[in-house]
């Protein structure tokens, strides 16, 4: 079959950033399948490295110069998004026609260019949903205004009716398509964000030693923050909770990343003696690091609907086996609680970080255990070459004008049998 993707932010494990349908395109190129694409230059003028080929070949690809950044303020931001819709309708109505048209939010033009495709191709369309837009920036206050709420609240009910099915990234944004917005469950298939194992697997002892030796970690409990420095990610409370511990100097806070408030966090490593800040590294280059910390953060803001997201860091410090902080609401905080595979405290509260931080570090064998289980976790339910082949199964149900679950649930049980194999354990 032929999908067409329309990915505004589309990007390779030579960036800084998660890089899940590099992975994803790969495994349909390498099936036959024949994938378009149409994109920014975003991560393709922002490459880091060029280990990774950007596109598998045969790829045909689009790349709109579009200007885009987190620093750019909601009006300029908003004309990004609509430079990007009109050009991006204009090149893919150019491409051939295709089986089907895949819409990866966000922003959620992203998906309205992907049902005009369709619609104008007469093809099926489908809505991935990384997050819950325009929900997240009204509660994030950046659409303040009554009448443009109004309208995307609209715009957003009709792309998930339109949509032949829908991708959910989380449990969380599944219940709040099917309860509040109204979308039928048996429209909706629920693949969890991942990891990507071929990577966290090809990091060696030796690399894990190097890292430690070139930045002065030997013996020191290495605490990580690793991602982005945005306004909705609450680095003040994880600065603020180092500050508290600045005194145990066999701990070292690591943070490695980018965006809005990284001045705070260049401020706080020359201020504090155990605080390393490193600069954003591609993604590839971040698994040594899940691999050598003791103790890995994520954090957001208190904003209900930042809850139903599914971070790529979450799961990536499960599959290093890393335990991890979560300073975060929602249902990926209730998966590392039940599960035992990490910590929680509350949004804006650094006393409470900092206690859980000692808390950890006072029980070295439970620490461990906690790895143990966070890396069996994501072998189980976190690895992202059963999710494209699930996702590949919607793609075959939707073309065929089959029923989607019964499909995903053939292939689930497929990967399930294939896990008590032997040969699976060294994949």
């Amino acid at each position: 079959m032929h999908i067409l993707y329309v990915y505004q932010f589309y990007n390779s494990p030579d960036c800084c950033t998660t890089a899940k349908h590099y992975w994803f395109i790969r495994h349909f190129v390498e099936q036959g399948h024949t994938v378009s694409l149409v994109s920014s230059r975003h991560f393709l003028d922002q490459r880091l490295t060029d280990e990774f080929e950007w596109l598998p070949e045969g790829v045909r690809a689009v790349h709109l110069d579009v200007p885009y950044g987190n620093a750019m303020g909601v009006p300029r931001r908003a004309l990004a998004f609509a430079e990007y819709t009109a050009r991006a309708l204009a090149a893919g109505l150019r491409m051939p026609r295709p089986d089907v048209v895949f819409g990866v939010s966000t922003p959620l033009t992203t998906a309205w260019v992907a049902r005009q495709i369709a619609r104008v191709k007469r093809v099926p369309w489908l809505f991935e949903v990384k997050d819950l837009w325009p929900l997240v920036p009204i509660e994030m206050g950046a659409i303040p205004h009554p009448l443009a709420q109004k309208a995307l609240y609209r715009m957003e009910r009709n792309l998930y009716r339109s949509a032949a099915h829908v991708i959910s990234l989380s449990p969380g944004m599944t219940d709040y398509m099917t309860g509040q917005q109204g979308v039928p469950p048996e429209k909706i298939t629920t693949l969890i964000n991942g990891t990507d194992f071929p990577l966290l697997d090809r990091v060696t002892e030796a690399d894990v030693a190097r890292l430690r030796a070139e930045h002065g970690l030997a013996g020191k409990k290495v605490i990580l923050y690793g991602g982005k420095y945005g306004r909705n990610n609450d680095i003040p409370t994880l600065l603020r909770a180092a500050e508290r511990l600045r005194h145990r100097d066999d701990f070292r806070f690591v943070f490695i990343g980018y965006g809005f408030l990284e001045p705070e966090v260049k401020a706080a490593a020359e201020r504090l003696p155990n605080f390393l800040a490193l600069p954003a590294l591609p993604k590839h280059a971040m698994f040594p690091w899940f691999r050598l910390a003791d103790l890995s953060l994520f954090s957001v803001v208190g904003v209900p609907s930042l809850g139903t997201a599914s971070p790529s860091k979450v799961f990536d410090s499960l599959g290093a086996g890393t335990p991890i902080v979560m300073i975060s609401p929602g249902w990926a905080t209730e998966l590392v609680v039940r599960e035992r595979v990490g910590f929680a405290t509350p949004t804006g509260d650094d006393a409470a970080l900092a206690a859980v931080i000692e808390e950890a570090f006072a029980d070295e064998g439970a620490l461990v255990a906690m790895g143990e289980r966070g890396r069996a976790l994501a072998e189980r339910d976190f690895d992202r070459r059963d999710h494209v082949r699930l996702l590949e199964a919607v793609f075959e149900a939707v073309v065929a004008g089959a029923p989607v679950a019964p499909r995903v649930a053939d292939v689930d049980a497929q990967i399930a049998a294939e896990k008590q194999a032997p040969e699976r354990i060294t994949r």
